[in-house]
């Protein structure tokens, strides 16, 4: 984990709603039904059972942390806004006035998924990070946030897959990052100053650090039967983690001939605009899932 002199850290309320899954061995992902089954410890079944029970006491973001568990455990198409109603205490009409729809709902429960992936920055100690360290602090923060979210980051891997919240055309569900910005600040002084080399982007960095988090879950079954590897456990988590900062520090300082560009990915120019020129599209909240449906 980062230490205490790292200026990124989670705030009180993320470490609250992921101390009870971090560092818990959880089952991979399963794309073919869209179910992940999740570990039961004293702490979750405690907090189910504190849930709120009076309705009028309910906040919708109480519903959207009750959502995001159910979501991520059965998939969209899986889980009942009956479920998530009697869990939460929020009834499914006032749910409705809240969210809209089931699908309404799911789409909240993306954008917390993505925030929830982020790194809260401390901006005093910014001012004193150098590129280098500074490039470490931040790969190992966003590792940290996402192996501290499992769950978040298993329903966007899972959403990439079934892309019930249509994100392929829909626009930007979040705003760019600070700790982005703060990634693309610290590329170009390093860059400017020749400590890293040229023909990087802030997307190539940031890619090289999620992809093992990810990957931990995602081939969590197929390294464990043909390499005996548990990519789940303390030591290989903290494995990895080493891997990524490693690779992302070794990336940015090799003598490595750069190719000309500026990127090794490139962004797709049409895929905002096709989102702005659909003509007859469904609209997110109004497509089969209704409130007083099936959900």
């Amino acid at each position: 984990m980062t230490s205490d002199s790292s200026p990124y850290k989670y705030t009180s309320a993320d470490a609250a709603q992921s101390s009870v899954y971090a560092g818990e061995d959880l089952a991979p992902l399963n794309f073919e039904d869209g179910s992940m089954p999740l570990p039961t410890t004293p702490e979750a079944d405690s907090a189910a059972a504190t849930a709120p029970e009076n309705e009028e006491g309910v906040t919708p973001e109480h519903v959207v942390k009750v959502a995001l568990r159910t979501f991520a455990t059965h998939g969209f198409k899986d889980s009942r806004l009956k479920a998530i109603a009697s869990e939460s205490g929020m009834s499914k009409r006032m749910i409705h006035y809240h969210f809209g729809d089931k699908r309404g709902l799911y789409v909240r429960v993306i954008q917390r998924a993505i925030a929830d992936l982020r790194p809260v920055i401390d901006e005093q100690a910014l001012e004193t990070a150098v590129p280098v360290e500074g490039m470490r602090s931040m790969a190992e923060a966003i590792y940290d946030q996402i192996t501290a979210h499992p769950l978040a980051a298993r329903l966007l891997v899972m959403e990439s897959q079934q892309n019930q919240a249509n994100m392929e055309l829909s626009g930007p569900f979040a705003d760019q990052s600070q700790a982005m910005l703060h990634m693309e600040k610290l590329l170009m002084l390093g860059q400017d100053s020749g400590a890293f080399r040229p023909g990087i982007s802030v997307i190539d960095i940031y890619t090289i650090i999620i992809a093992p988090t990810l990957m931990r879950s995602t081939y969590y079954s197929a390294y464990l039967n043909l390499y005996n590897v548990n990519l789940l456990s303390q030591e290989n988590t903290e494995g990895m983690r080493r891997m990524a900062v490693d690779t992302v520090l070794s990336f940015l300082t090799s003598n490595m001939q750069s190719s000309g560009g500026m990127s090794y990915l490139s962004a797709d120019a049409t895929t905002h605009l096709k989102h702005d020129n659909q003509a007859g599209g469904e609209d997110i909240y109004s497509m089969e899932d209704s409130l007083y449906g099936s959900s």
